[in-house]
């Protein structure tokens, strides 16, 4: 199914692809590539598998996190920001049916990634006093926070405002991103898909229109949120 919309310079459409580039209709595309999202689901060579799949349990950690009324603190917040940096220990979670966070995470939120080990402890606890405050900001400004955090830049910003919002605005990474242009674009997986780096609210602002466009509703689920994932994996970038 092909459909357009104007959008000023360029037209965006609607081409969902299976990974051999036939085409499929959205339900059969977010089945297919939600599958991926989790430990016990199918792999893609080195792009997708045990090494990036997430435990069933810590999702549903999450999602009685994203669905919770009261308050974010901090341990709420030490799994979400742990959650997003790669710092928690899917197979271990999955097989004691709790969350099991990297060793230095779970002592003292220094997360260890590709090139560097930055301690988020300030950040976190700052954000933990000021929940109160920041649940009465806008979206806008929620996302301007990443002004005065130390090591926690607007993409992780966006991931807190996704948790915040309980879902309202989605969730933004890498993957995603990678996904909505592919998809508004036509191209099939293996193509390779050009993405500028997101510093600003406008460019969020663009990418959550052409997400609510393409899934026809105000806010995404979690099985959407997750086939987008799973499906940026299958392109060059």
């Amino acid at each position: 199914m092909l459909t357009e919309r104007d959008s000023g310079s360029q037209m965006w459409m609607k081409q969902f692809f299976d990974p051999r580039g036939q085409s499929l209709d959205l339900t059969s595309w977010c089945d297919l590539y939600g599958s991926y999202y989790f430990l016990n689901g199918p792999k893609w060579g080195r792009k997708i598998n045990s090494r990036n799949q997430t435990s069933p349990f810590v999702e549903s950690e999450a999602i009685c996190i994203l669905n919770q009324t009261q308050p974010l603190n901090y341990e709420n917040l030490k799994f979400i920001f742990g959650w997003k940096l790669g710092q928690i220990n899917h197979r271990d979670s999955e097989q004691k049916q709790q969350v099991s966070y990297k060793l230095d995470w779970s002592q003292h939120l220094i997360a260890h990634m590709q090139f560097d080990t930055p301690d988020f402890s300030a950040a976190i606890s700052w954000l933990t006093d000021q929940m109160p405050h920041i649940q009465t900001l806008t979206p806008e400004a929620t996302f301007d926070l990443y002004r005065e955090l130390d090591k926690i830049g607007p993409i992780y910003i966006l991931t807190l405002l996704f948790f915040l919002s309980h879902g309202q605005w989605p969730i933004y990474d890498k993957y995603a991103a990678i996904a909505v242009e592919a998809i508004t674009l036509g191209q099939a997986p293996e193509s390779n898909v050009r993405l500028t780096q997101l510093s600003s609210w406008r460019q969020y602002k663009v990418f959550v229109n052409k997400v609510c466009w393409l899934f026809g509703c105000q806010n995404i689920s979690r099985e959407q949120d997750r086939a987008l994932w799973a499906y940026g994996h299958f392109f060059s970038n």
